[in-house]
């Protein structure tokens, strides 16, 4: 009777044992091929943690993270993407199924990396800023520098500003100060400036909607924190972003 027991401990154990090796790595494996599908992101990567691995078969994740390379979102080139949400729930019968996914997130938190080179590349994308600005990033913020036409007359141009959330999914950027010649605006006109040439990013417009809480700068990169809108989310296999 003991060894029978015994064998029935050592076999659970064991099923144990692999379902921890197995199922994390299986699970992420669905959800990157629906992700990837829905998205057209082939760099886009999923890892799952869960601990013990058996409560994945009841639908909960307590952990999910993706990250993606070289994503567009709203014509702007971001170096990198990385979503971490906690206390996730998926149709898992759904996504075996019919390889669609449905996502509910407890907490969430996305990260998105842009380097000044990319800022550069949209800025001279944007009709109503003038050609061949280039834009550098410090830790204060942005500095935009280009040659502006000024009563018909070519004149350098600096813009120092910052973005900031815009209580949604956007950021804007806003000029804190403009020189031109080497001379400072007056603050009236910078105000004046600042409506004429609003220059807003929805990062709505992207793989996954995201709702702005921070923009931080390092040298060389801007850097985007918030809350990826995953709950609710429902993709269907076959469907392409874009």
């Amino acid at each position: 009777m003991r060894k029978a027991l015994l064998s029935v401990i050592v076999v659970l154990l064991l099923a144990a044992g692999a379902a921890q090796l197995f199922l994390p790595t299986f699970v992420a494996a669905r959800v990157g091929e629906s992700l990837r599908a829905a998205t057209g992101l082939s760099s886009l990567d999923v890892r799952v943690r869960a601990l013990p691995a058996l409560t994945l078969l009841t639908g909960a994740v307590p952990r999910l993270d993706v990250a993606a390379a070289n994503v567009v979102v709203d014509g702007l080139r971001v170096e990198s993407l990385a979503i971490a949400a906690e206390n996730v729930r998926l149709d898992l019968g759904q996504l075996l199924r019919e390889k669609a996914l449905a996502v509910r997130a407890g907490e969430a938190f996305v990260r998105l990396t842009v380097t000044e080179e990319a800022l550069t590349e949209y800025a001279n994308g944007r009709p109503e800023l003038p050609p061949g600005v280039q834009v550098r990033v410090t830790e204060a913020g942005l500095e935009l520098a280009g040659q502006a036409a000024v009563f018909g007359s070519v004149v350098e141009a600096l813009v120092v500003g910052h973005f900031e959330p815009d209580g949604g999914t956007g950021i804007v950027f806003v000029p804190d100060d403009v020189q031109v010649q080497g001379q400072a605006l007056p603050a009236f006109l910078i105000a004046v400036l600042r409506e004429a040439f609003r220059v807003r990013i929805d990062l709505a417009n992207g793989p996954f909607p995201i709702v702005v809480h921070q923009v931080l700068y390092e040298p060389g990169r801007l850097i985007v924190v918030g809350r990826p809108v995953l709950d609710g989310l429902r993709v269907a296999a076959g469907l392409r972003h874009g």
